[in-house]
């Protein structure tokens, strides 16, 4: 697309300019990226944070007025979406320990640790009422799209293993995820709004 000036990015990017949106992300992916390692301290957390960041950035870029630097309200949509996942990590890892012990089979003396119950309640409560949407959209996507979608969050690959399956670098796997998280998203909030229209 040429060089920009941010302003005028912007304003594409509001209208739905893909290209002028994946300007704005190369141009700060590093910071965002630096900003999500330091609270995530793992390098595929930060990089799905990222991800987050900008698909966020991108469905709220409208509410962007431009009284404000652009990278300052970036920086807080960032933070906000690294405290954001570490309390969502920390809801699906939370365990209670009981102050009585316990003796094993061996005779040794154990804490009891159970799962805290409204945590594992929401998370079966939040996996069912996703379950069907996401297979719908799953399906309503373009093949490559989703058999990259499976092949990270469902089979779990490393971006290498990734690459090599689908005989790229480890940068396209990274790319085409973006863009496949970004269609994912999209659709998301399409068939959200299809609901509310009921």
């Amino acid at each position: 697309m040429g060089s920009m000036d941010e302003e005028k990015l912007i304003q594409l990017s509001k209208n739905g300019n893909l290209e002028a949106f994946e300007e704005l992300v190369n141009k700060y992916q590093n910071e965002v990226h630096t900003l999500a390692y330091r609270y995530m301290k793992h390098e595929e957390d930060a990089y799905d944070t990222v991800q987050e960041v900008f698909i966020k950035i991108y469905c709220s870029l409208n509410t962007f007025m431009g009284k404000s630097k652009f990278s300052a309200w970036m920086y807080k949509v960032a933070k906000n979406t690294c405290l954001d996942e570490l309390r969502r990590k920390k809801r699906r890892l939370h365990a209670i320990s009981l102050d009585d012990t316990f003796v094993n089979e061996q005779g040794d003396n154990v804490n009891l640790e159970i799962p805290d119950s409204k945590a594992l309640l929401y998370e079966i409560y939040e996996h069912k009422i996703q379950a069907d949407n996401i297979h719908k959209i799953l399906d309503e996507m373009k093949k490559e799209q989703k058999n990259i979608l499976i092949l990270k969050y469902v089979m779990e690959y490393s971006y290498a293993e990734i690459g090599a399956l689908l005989n790229c670098s480890v940068e396209s796997v990274k790319s085409r995820l973006f863009r496949a998280r970004f269609i994912f998203k999209q659709k998301a909030v399409q068939l959200e709004n299809r609901y509310m229209l009921k």
